[in-house]
């Protein structure tokens, strides 16, 4: 199996993943992060590792280009 975290800036990744699950139903393995204004870049990378190290499963990184 494969997770799939959509990471991006504000709440760009949540709001992506709420309309595929609503399309799809609820999926345990599609995880959202989103960089916040209050986040440094080395908290937001610490939250990204955090989600990898809690897997044993491939990752597919979904990310916004903005």
């Amino acid at each position: 199996m494969t997770d799939i975290i959509v990471a991006t800036h504000g709440g760009l990744a949540e709001g992506m993943v709420d309309a595929l699950e609503l399309i799809i139903g609820k999926q345990e393995n599609i995880w959202f992060l989103g960089l916040r204004h209050e986040d440094s870049i080395d908290t937001f990378i610490k939250r990204v590792d955090s989600f990898a190290a809690d897997t044993d499963h491939d990752i597919l990184f979904m990310t916004d280009l903005l």
